[in-house]
């Protein structure tokens, strides 16, 4: 695995337990997912070589879930691999002055022990979950991440509609 001393690629990553969510930066992204006590989130940007090189080459990811984060296409869906699910759910853009509604793409992977997730550009529902863990919101298990998730998703599509 590969640790660099910037953050740049990594948009935020949280370890996050009962007791509350623990901000790690690349250094500690390989202790974040050996452990057993906790759940790992970890969110890229796909526009960084840098994330793009880690997705590549974490072999904690099963092979066809890492294809599916580093891939292009636009097709929303959710599949089981291995012992979890990956795949593409739609997310709206976020932008700091306009909020058009245009739709993009959250890739994610999830198992018993963590979430990963990436993005091209900035997307809304993902960014209100980061704020929600950051101001204390805890997960008993990764899925509870994507409930979360998905409760943001629907508040933003309130918004636009």
């Amino acid at each position: 695995m590969i640790t660099l001393a910037d953050q740049t690629g990594l948009i935020c990553g949280y370890l996050i337990r009962p007791s509350g969510a623990e901000l790690i930066g690349w250094d500690d992204i390989p202790r974040a997912l050996q452990t057993e006590n906790g759940i790992a989130w970890l969110h890229f940007n796909l526009a960084d070589m840098r994330a793009r090189h880690w997705i590549e080459s974490c072999e904690r990811i099963p092979r066809r879930a890492r294809e599916t984060l580093l891939a292009s296409d636009q097709h929303i869906r959710l599949e089981p691999i291995g012992t979890g699910i990956a795949g593409v759910v739609g997310d709206f853009h976020h932008h700091l002055h306009d909020e058009s509604g245009q739709v993009g793409q959250l890739r994610l992977f999830v198992d018993e022990h963590c979430m990963i997730s990436a993005r091209r550009l900035p997307l809304k529902a993902v960014d209100l979950l980061r704020h929600s863990i950051s101001e204390g919101a805890t997960c008993r298990q990764p899925i509870d991440l994507v409930i979360e998730l998905e409760h943001h998703l629907g508040d933003a599509l309130a918004e636009v509609i």
